[in-house]
């Protein structure tokens, strides 16, 4: 990108990313990634103290028909960790999730109303 004000940008893709999309589009004629269905926000240590929530990723909303939707995920949680796996940072979240397949159940542990609780969450195909 280039133009008058900006220094420039470049942008790369991974070739491992690169090969997985060219096998799917080849075997398939589409890209399938697993998902939840959550629009989220991070708690951090700050946003954690200040208000008296747990570090994680803070659930905005739930998108309907959603592998959240029927795990009764809901707006208000903070999911903490992923089948036992600490989840502060949605990339950390996206991470966990490009590890697993459509069809997969993760453990999402999340904290409602002060309480924390495990959830089964089978990961469909992101729309």
């Amino acid at each position: 990108m280039s133009g008058n004000g900006i220094e420039g940008m470049g942008f790369a893709i991974p070739i491992n990313d690169t090969i997985d999309i060219y096998n799917q589009l080849k075997e398939n004629g589409k890209i399938s990634r697993p998902y939840i269905g959550i629009s989220g926000v991070e708690v951090t240590d700050t946003l954690s103290g200040q208000y008296n929530l747990p570090v994680g990723i803070y659930v905005r909303s739930v998108d309907n028909g959603s592998s959240a939707a029927d795990a009764k995920i809901q707006a208000g949680d903070v999911i903490t960790a992923i089948d036992g796996n600490a989840v502060k940072t949605i990339d950390d979240l996206n991470n966990i999730k490009k590890s697993k397949n459509i069809g997969d159940t993760i453990k999402v542990t999340l904290t409602r109303s002060g309480k924390s609780m495990d959830v089964s969450v089978t990961l469909k195909e992101q729309p």
